[in-house]
C-alpha cells in the first residue's frame, strides 16, 4: 500500500471515532513522519495549540503541538486553560483531535478531569512489512530516513521514564522481542504503539513492529540512554521524599536503641561486621580520628539503606513492631528507585507514585 492510499484510509478511520467520541488523542512521531502531513493535508482545520480559539465554529478542529506540555515547563495557553477551551468546543458539538508526538504517559497528571486522559486514543497504524526489507513498516523510513535515524527520535519522544522502562527489560533482564511487554505497565506499552514500535492485532499479545531490527532498536536505546545528561522533572520530589523517608527509619532505629540499649547504645545497635564497615565510612569521610564506631555522633547515618532494613528486621530490633511483610513490600519498592538514584540511573515510569507512597506510609506507621 502506498503511503497515500494509507493515508486516506487512516483518515477515514480517524473521522470514524471522531464522531464516535468527539474528542481524540493521536499519538504521532518520527516513525510515521510523512503519513502525519498527509493526513493533516487532508483535514479542514489544523491549527496550532497556541493559536486555538474558544469561538471558533468550525465542525471539526486538529490540535498539533501538545508535546509542548510533556516537558513539564510552563506555556500558555495551560493545560488547565486548554482544557477549558476544548470543553467550550465539545459543548458546541465541535469535534476535537489532539496531535502529540509525545506518548500520553509523558504528561503530568492534573488535578481534576484530565484532557489527555479523557480523549479516546487513536493509533496510526504502519505499512506491510516483508522479511527483505522489515523497517519498510515505516512511513518516514519508506520516504528515505534511516531506521537509525527513526528509532533515535522515536525513543528520545516517548520520555526517558519509557526508556527506564524499556532498559530495564532489555538490558537489566535480558528479555528478547516478545518477552519485554510482560514487564512494562500499559500506559508503557501504549506509548510504544502509539510511537510506531510495537503493534497489537486483534486477539494477538503485542509485538515489535520490526522484531527483526530488535538489535538495532537496543543500541538506539542505550545510545539514547547515555545522552540524556539533563535529570528528570520528578528528580527533586523523589530525592527529596526519599531523604524524608530514611531519615524517620533511622530515628525510629535510634529511639528503639536508646530505649533497648541506654547510653551504651551507640557500641550495641550494630551487629556483625557492620560496626567495622561503618568505622572505615567514616575514617574516608574525614574522621580519621575516631577510633570506634561508638565514638560517633549517630553510626546509624553511616548505614546503607539496605544494611539499616537489615539491622531492623533482626531479632533484635523485631521489625520495629511493623509486620515483616511491610519491610520485605518496603525493600521491593523503594530500594531499587534508591539505587537508580544513587547509582545516576534514570527513574521509570511509577517511581514517582511509588515513593510518594511510602513517604506517607512510613510516617504514619513510624512517625
Amino acid at each position: 500500500m502506498s503511503i497515500e492510499n494509507h493515508a486516506g484510509a487512516t483518515r477515514l478511520e480517524l473521522q470514524e471515532r471522531l464522531r464516535r467520541h468527539k474528542l481524540v488523542f493521536v499519538q504521532h512521531g518520527a516513525a510515521f513522519a510523512g503519513l502525519t502531513e498527509r493526513v493533516w493535508e487532508m483535514s479542514s482545520v489544523v491549527v496550532d495549540v497556541g493559536s486555538l480559539d474558544p469561538e471558533s465554529t468550525d465542525r471539526q478542529i486538529h490540535v498539533t503541538g501538545l508535546e509542548r506540555y510533556a516537558t513539564r515547563q510552563f506555556i500558555e495557553p495551560t493545560l488547565g486553560r486548554l482544557r477549558q477551551t476544548v470543553s467550550e468546543l465539545l459543548s458546541r458539538g465541535v469535534e476535537v483531535c489532539l496531535w502529540s508526538s509525545a506518548p500520553r504517559v509523558a504528561f503530568a497528571p492534573v488535578p481534576g478531569s484530565s484532557l489527555i486522559d479523557d480523549a479516546s486514543p487513536f493509533f496510526l497504524e504502519t505499512l506491510p512489512a516483508t522479511n527483505e526489507d522489515p523497517e519498510s513498516v515505516y512511513p518516514a523510513v519508506q520516504l528515505g530516513a534511516s531506521l537509525s535515524a527513526v528509532y533515535r527520535t522515536s525513543l528520545t519522544e516517548l520520555g526517558v521514564a519509557v526508556l527506564a522502562s524499556l532498559d530495564r527489560a532489555m538490558y537489566d533482564g535480558q528479555l528478547g522481542p516478545s518477552a519485554i511487554f510482560d514487564v512494562l505497565d500499559a500506559r508503557e506499552i501504549e506509548a510504544l504503539r502509539g510511537a510506531g514500535i510495537a503493534l497489537c492485532c486483534e486477539g494477538d499479545p503485542y509485538a515489535l513492529t520490526a522484531p527483526l531490527r530488535f538489535g538495532e532498536l537496543r543500541e538506539e536505546l542505550a545510545t539514547t540512554l547515555a545522552e540524556q545528561l539533563e535529570p528528570q522533572s520528578e528528580l527533586d520530589e523523589i530525592a527529596s521524599d526519599l531523604w524524608t523517608i530514611e531519615r524517620t527509619i533511622r530515628l525510629a532505629l535510634r529511639s528503639a536503641a536508646v530505649i533497648k540499649f541506654g547510653n551504651k547504645w551507640r557500641g550495641s545497635v550494630l551487629h556483625g561486621d557492620l560496626n567495622g564497615k561503618v568505622l572505615g565510612r567514616a575514617m574516608i569521610d574525614g574522621s580519621v580520628s575516631i577510633k570506634s564506631s561508638k565514638e560517633l555522633r549517630d553510626p546509624i547515618e553511616w548505614l546503607s539503606l539496605g544494611e539499616l532494613i537489615e539491622i531492623v528486621t533482626s531479632n533484635q530490633f523485631d521489625n520495629l513492631g511493623l509486620a515483616p511483610v511491610v519491610w520485605t513490600k518496603f525493600g521491593q519498592d523503594v530500594i531499587p528507585v534508591r539505587n537508580r538514584l544513587s547509582h545516576m540511573r534514570h527513574f521509570k515510569h511509577g517511581d514517582r507514585s511509588v515513593v510518594r507512597m511510602w513517604v506517607s506510609q512510613i510516617a504514619r506507621m513510624l512517625g
